[in-house]
């Protein structure tokens, strides 16, 4: 469940970031830095709500956290693109909160895969 709960941080920070951001930056970054963390915290809570008990249902999870993981290099690679804008000590925490969401994201499939043996 931690990846939920990261995964929540990390948009809760987000937008308190993006709130700050000049105004130019809002439409040419920041909202799509923002709409990328909520995204990913979409995708967690709905591989969350997915309780396999077949193979379709276990593959629904792990697209979930596929997809997830997918918004979460996106949001790195938007994030590196706004570095210039955002505070060092801001930046270095929303790539903690994303690196650590990947690290459970990657955790959370591969303890699918050892638990269910469809």
């Amino acid at each position: 469940m931690q990846f939920v709960q990261t995964a929540r941080e990390l948009a809760e920070y987000t937008t308190s970031v993006c709130r700050k951001l000049p105004k130019s930056l809002t439409f040419y970054g920041g909202s799509q830095l923002w709409a990328l963390a909520r995204e990913i915290l979409s995708r967690v809570t709905r591989a969350n709500s997915v309780y396999p008990t077949n193979a379709h249902e276990l593959q629904e999870r792990r697209d979930c956290f596929i997809k997830a993981n997918e918004a979460v290099q996106d949001y790195l690679v938007q994030l590196d693109m706004l570095k210039p804008h955002i505070e060092p000590k801001k930046f270095q925490e929303m790539v903690r909160l994303a690196t650590a969401e990947a690290t459970l994201i990657s955790a959370c499939k591969t303890a699918d895969a050892k638990r269910y043996k469809f």
